[in-house]
């Protein structure tokens, strides 16, 4: 990310970071890129987690790019929403109250070690574990499973009353659990998730 920020900024170039799925504390801290790389971005977009899934959405800028910009000149689907903007400030102060942050680092760790040790014992079915915080993908190894494994895994998944994506053009599963999940919840969760594994993959 470093390169990134200093090819950009060598070539003229306007870094403009997307943080509407990992923004507010997706990964562990309210920006991933505040806290993951040592850069700062020139525009900063943040959507969904800003009000827990009310349509409101976010630009951040440094103000040499918004200073010609006068009030009314910008607008969008989600501007404007006095219920959503509600939502947002309550956002906020849930994540202060109920240290919010913190736990997306310790039900991160529970489940990295939990994801690892279901690696260990797929016989290489699982070809890679990765993501920050509790934005964690799941790799299939398209060498040794079948095509539309993901999917199978996805479906497996739902009978037991867990909700997954399969994702990318490859063989991929996306977690992506509550902030607020608890320790509990998520080892539930988990069970789950390698009982569909198992099933769908046949080991």
């Amino acid at each position: 990310m470093e390169k990134v920020r200093s090819f950009c900024s060598q070539h003229g170039i306007v870094f403009v970071v997307d943080e509407v799925q990992s923004g507010f504390g997706r990964t562990g801290s309210m920006f991933c890129i505040d806290g993951h790389f040592n850069v700062e971005p020139d525009i900063l977009v943040s959507a969904k987690g800003l009000a827990s899934g009310y349509p409101l959405s976010m630009i951040v800028s440094k103000p040499e790019f918004m200073e010609g910009m006068t009030p009314g000149s910008m607008g969008g689907t989600y501007a404007g929403n006095a219920v959503s903007c509600a939502a947002a400030l309550a956002t906020l102060d849930v994540f202060e109250q109920e240290n919010v942050l913190g736990n997306v680092h310790e039900r991160s760790k529970q489940a990295f070690l939990r994801l690892a040790k279901m690696k260990e014992e797929s016989n290489g079915r699982i070809a890679d574990i990765r993501g920050l915080g509790l934005m964690i993908g799941i790799e299939l190894n398209d060498k040794l499973v079948n095509p539309g494994s993901a999917a199978r895994v996805v479906k497996e998944a739902g009978q037991r009353e867990l909700l997954l994506l399969n994702t990318g053009a490859y063989e991929c599963l996306r977690l992506l659990p509550p902030l607020t999940v608890t320790e509990e919840e998520m080892e539930e969760g988990l069970d789950k998730f390698e009982g569909a594994v198992k099933a769908a993959l046949e080991y």
